[in-house]
């Protein structure tokens, strides 16, 4: 497993003793990147606890 992966992982079960949580994926591919910022910050404020995206850009 990747180091940075494991160092996640600890840290969601420190946090959350190992339960599950919701996380809002945030798909710059498809979505212009201010209004994508705009709804990760209200997914945010709706108590969603995590926001995840891909590692590329869709030409």
């Amino acid at each position: 497993m990747n180091p940075v992966w494991n160092d996640c992982v600890e840290q969601h079960q420190a946090r959350t003793g190992g339960m599950a949580y919701l996380g809002f994926h945030a798909s710059h591919e498809q979505i212009d990147p201010k209004a994508l910022l705009d709804a990760v910050q209200l997914a945010e404020q709706a108590g969603f606890a995590a926001a995840m995206c891909s590692d590329h850009f869709s030409p």
